[in-house]
């Protein structure tokens, strides 16, 4: 049997599994740190300029496949908390300032 896998799928299966992961991280931090969150839309993009953003009005965490690719899964964990800190200034603390002094007590909350 000849496994003929195309880029696009080998790239696509990547993509799911790390949202999976990505998912799963989730869940455990807001259990570390006992986070109230709705758990938001985990996304893996093709972002050139930025390793990550959150966006309030879909409430999606998106962070940079070539940051997943290219770093070390530590690093990748330390944007993805970065992007929670986000989304608790927005959810928990109802703002939208985007690295204030709400976003440094987020970012103390997740050590």
């Amino acid at each position: 049997m000849s496994w003929d896998l195309s880029d696009r799928t080998i790239r696509s299966q990547k993509i799911r599994l790390w949202t999976q992961r990505l998912r799963e991280e989730y869940e455990q931090i807001c259990f570390l740190y006992n986070l109230k969150l709705r758990r938001p839309v985990i996304r893996i993009d093709e972002m050139q300029s930025r390793w990550g953003f959150w966006d309030s009005e879909s409430r999606t965490i998106a962070l940079s496949e070539r940051l997943i690719e290219n770093y070390d899964w530590e690093i990748v964990l330390e944007i993805f908390k970065h992007e929670i800190a986000h989304q608790i200034v927005c959810e928990l603390f109802k703002e939208e300032e985007a690295h204030g002094v709400l976003f440094k007590k987020a970012c103390d909350r997740l050590g």
